[in-house]
């Protein structure tokens, strides 16, 4: 079962910011994998840890003005 982290930019500059900084991770970690969904940028984990710390890091740590959910499992 897959978690998934939808990260939601504030501006299209971040929006933008945001793909390439995750297509240059899925270039170097073949683990990381995402897809673009309504606007919004949906990144798939293989643990709800995992998928919160790639949230994390995504937001805090690259300095794009963006949130992110991780969705409970139904």
């Amino acid at each position: 079962m897959l978690y998934s982290t939808i990260l939601m930019p504030e501006s299209r500059e971040d929006y933008e910011r945001l793909l390439t900084i995750c297509g240059e991770i899925a270039r170097k970690d073949a683990t990381f994998t995402f897809k673009v969904h309504e606007g919004k940028i949906v990144v798939f984990s293989k643990t709800r840890d995992q998928a919160h710390q790639r949230g994390t890091w995504l937001v805090k740590k690259t300095k794009v003005r963006a949130s992110y959910i991780v969705p409970e499992k139904s």
